[in-house]
């Protein structure tokens, strides 16, 4: 393959960037321009050549451009200067770099508007909670550093991945190491406090391997852990000043440009249907070297879905072009094959132009855009699904809705879900456990929904379908498919009960908003049907899956609710009393379903940590119990019946009369319980020995008075085990 790149080529290259090009004499006197056929240029395009900066520019721009000129021609350097200039379409912010021309008093200028580069960085600093994900995904290193320390307290995956310090992480580590010259930072940071910002300041820095390499920093004041901070966007711009360096010396330099570009340039002869020239850089695009992207016929490598619009945009853009009514570059967004059979997404930049065949010839630029391209997607997905569930969400639900509303989907059922009881199995359990419960329904809808329907999850514990072509009779059906579905269904530590509404839309102009309300109306009213009995349904499930987990605490609950019985009656309570003593007494344990049953069941002597983790049973009792009405009278019995006498006990540390008088027989009669019945960890203790125990305590763990009314009244009529 022929290497060599014409002149040409190099033209139609730096004519499809958005940069733009002069040589300028030392009186500002411009010598050549390079650009854009329709690039915005200050004043009349195409005659900056052969005037003066003066003559062209606003006075206060012409000298801050003249100085620039000046100083980079004293200097022999090149020198950069930011400026605004008002054009007819608003005040834009220009970026100027000069470089003077070897053994000549002229320099080459490179303008770029970087308006819009600014506006994205101080979004995207001043938006860093909302945006936090993007720019923990974005492909240029992101870093923010404590003010007062210069430590870095975050870095993004860009910048752990490529600046991370002999296998360790950055984050941590003072900023300085970093800068070729750590004077370099305190002058950032002295034009950040006096701008509110920096953007695209130009320093020397160190990579991960110590090897120096130059950048572009964006920096904006932030708070990070509550405190100042500076937030770094860090561009890699070594390879780039580099070819700064190369470009308009010699036909040499141009064909560096194009091949140590990251950016891929090609030219493709539509007349014959072939790829005549491939800089090197597709290999890190394609993993194809040049000669074989060259020998791939052009269309075979696009993507199926890319094919169709690149032939009809090639062929609206070939007719034009005969008519002389082209002479622009064309952008698209493409997916090109790569050598591993994998596709990239790629941004094309492309021109006509005919050759000195009279040909006609497409010059593309290629750039990859698959990271942007990834993004954009997971952020397209985020905004319309629920992350717990993978269903749509409120927003996809308000925006698609209405697509929905066509004569040929009549009738339309619209069915308005709850789950039933999350706070409270949130609350209880945990919020794990109430995730457990949103995606097992979830799944279940998923498994009833049809492919032409909607489905979405609309609130913390609300879901709405839209059945089309579902009557009235046929959404009831559907109705109650779906409550047989929730009643097989099961979920660990909570029970799936889900209230429903649902309205019918016959007619076209039927307003789905009123059938909205109408739909949600009648799910609160049967929510508030079933709340206590979902409550009750619950308590009995809990119990069950209790008794279940650990066999032996039926038989237990059973002994000490029969002892608080006896109990009570001893100590003469009236019989109110003595129905809501027996029952505490039974469900005195019920929090343990809140515990790990292979601690509860373990032989073993437990850990201090384990002991800490079952003696939350009280608490967690005490909430589910509060929030059955029928049962709350018994709650607070359950929470205090592992205190003491002597202030020492849990969970809360009452003492004497403190602790209610329910829970003081629960201590005693679970505790005599415990001691003569056989558990893993102990044998049975004969009732003498229990007895003993239970005087031996009285007044420090028991109260005096309930070990007296059951050894006086309630021993005597025990039968023994």
């Amino acid at each position: 393959m022929d290497k060599k790149v014409d002149c040409d080529i190099l033209l139609q290259y730096l004519q499809s960037v958005p940069d733009l090009f002069f040589l300028i004499d030392a009186d500002g006197k411009i010598l050549d321009a390079q650009h854009e056929p329709d690039a915005q240029i200050y004043g009349e395009a195409g005659h900056q050549i052969g005037h003066c900066i003066r003559e062209l520019l606003p006075p206060a721009t012409a000298d801050v451009l003249m100085n620039g000129i000046s100083e980079s021609l004293a200097s022999r350097n090149r020198i950069r200067i930011e400026y605004d200039l008002e054009m007819p379409y608003g005040v834009r912010h220009f970026e100027s770099r000069f470089k003077p021309v070897a053994n000549k008093n002229q320099v080459t200028a490179v303008i770029r508007d970087i308006t819009d580069i600014n506006t994205a960085f101080l979004s995207l600093a001043k938006s860093e909670r909302v945006y936090r994900e993007i720019i923990e995904k974005s492909p240029f290193p992101v870093l923010i550093i404590r003010k007062s320390d210069g430590i870095i307290r975050y870095a993004n995956r860009a910048a752990s991945n490529s600046y991370r310090y002999m296998s360790k992480s950055i984050v941590g580590t003072p900023v300085l190491n970093m800068y070729q010259r750590q004077e370099d930072r305190a002058v950032l940071l002295q034009k950040l406090d006096k701008q509110g910002f920096v953007a695209n300041h130009e320093i020397g820095m160190i990579d991960s391997d110590g090897n120096p390499f130059w950048s572009l920093v964006s920096a904006s004041n932030v708070e990070y852990e509550g405190v100042p901070a500076t937030m770094l966007a860090i561009t890699d711009i070594t390879r780039q000043k580099a070819v700064d360096d190369l470009v308009r010396k010699s036909e040499e330099k141009y064909r560096m440009l194009t091949e140590f570009n990251s950016d891929v340039v090609w030219v493709y002869n539509v007349t014959r249907d072939r790829i005549t020239y491939m800089s090197p850089s597709v290999k890190r695009l394609r993993g194809y070297t040049p000669e074989e992207a060259m020998n791939q016929p052009f269309f075979e490598s696009l993507s199926n879905s890319s094919v169709d619009s690149v032939r009809r945009n090639l062929l609206v853009n070939l007719d034009a072009f005969a008519k002389g009514g082209l002479d622009e570059s064309v952008i698209s967004e493409v997916q090109q094959s790569c050598k591993n059979g994998t596709y990239v997404w790629i941004e094309m930049s492309t021109r006509l132009r005919r050759n000195e065949s009279n040909e006609i010839e497409m010059v593309g630029v290629s750039r990859n855009i698959d990271n942007r391209k990834k993004a954009e997607a997971e952020i397209l997905y985020l905004s319309y699904n629920d992350q717990l569930t993978g269903l749509n969400n409120r927003r996809y639900f308000v925006e698609n809705y209405d697509r929905l509303n066509r004569p040929e989907n009549l009738p339309i059922t619209m069915v308005f879900a709850d789950v039933n009881g999350l706070k409270f199995t949130n609350d209880v359990f945990g919020h794990s456990a109430g995730d457990r419960l949103l995606i097992t329904f979830a799944e279940i809808l998923k498994k009833t929904i049809r492919r032409d329907d909607m489905l979405a999850r609309v609130g913390g514990d609300e879901f709405i379908m839209i059945l089309v072509n579902t009557d009235e009779n046929r959404g009831r059906a559907w109705i109650a498919e779906l409550e047989s579905r929730i009643s097989a269904a099961s979920s660990h530590h909570g029970l799936l009960s889900v209230s429903l509404g649902m309205k019918t839309k016959t007619r076209i102009d039927e307003k789905f908003d009123e059938i909205y309300k109408f739909a949600e109306d009648m799910m609160y009213r049967q929510k508030a049907f079933d709340r206590q009995r979902f409550k009750s349904d619950l308590l009995y499930r809990i119990k069950h899956d209790l008794f279940a987990a650990v066999p032996e605490e039926r038989e237990h609950s059973d002994a000490v609710a029969k002892l608080c019985r006896m109990i009570g009656i001893a100590m003469g309570m009236n019989p109110i009393d003595v129905e809501e003593l027996e029952l505490a007494g039974a469900l005195h344990d019920i929090g343990k379903i809140g515990i790990d049953p292979a601690l509860l069941n373990k032989n073993d002597e437990l850990a201090a940590r384990e002991s800490d983790e079952i003696a939350r049973h009280p608490e967690i009792g005490y909430r589910i119990l509060e929030t059955v009405e029928i049962f709350s009278g018994v709650g607070k019995a359950i929470l205090h019946h592992h205190e003491r006498i002597d202030g020492k006990g849990y969970p809360q540390g009452l003492r004497q009369n403190e602790i209610p008088i329910k829970s003081r027989v629960i201590a005693v009669a679970e505790a005599y319980d415990a001691m003569t019945r056989t558990h893993p960890w102990h044998a049975a203790r004969p009732s003498a020995e229990a007895v003993k125990e239970l005087k031996k305590n009285a007044g420090t763990q028991f109260d005096v008075d309930v070990v007296r009314a059951f050894m006086d009244d309630v021993l005597p009529r025990l039968v023994q085990r």
